[in-house]
């Protein structure tokens, strides 16, 4: 099935934000005695900057499809079908 939509919003401030929250918990599991301890906190930031890195929407003759981050997990599709109705909006990045 073709695409006739397909736009990828990336975190332009979310990204950098979560890779600043990783090289700190990073260097704080590296450097401090008790280091062990920040590796649950390093592994949740780094999945969670996988799978909140990107958004992308793509529409096509029988779906819209919703995927996030690295590899489309999590995805969301909705049958054309049923959507009732849309309008074009402009969200602030705030």
């Amino acid at each position: 099935m073709e695409t006739t939509y397909r736009h990828r919003q990336y975190g332009s401030v979310t990204a950098p934000a979560m890779a600043a929250a990783v090289l700190a918990t990073a260097f704080l599991a590296l450097t401090r005695p008790d280091g062990a301890a920040y590796l649950p906190a390093l592994a949740l930031l780094t999945a969670a900057q996988a799978t909140f890195s990107a958004l992308t929407v793509e529409v096509d003759a029988r779906r819209l499809t919703v995927r996030y981050g690295i590899g489309g997990f999590p995805r969301f599709a909705f049958p054309v079908a049923q959507i009732r109705s849309v309008r074009v909006v402009r969200n602030p990045w705030y």
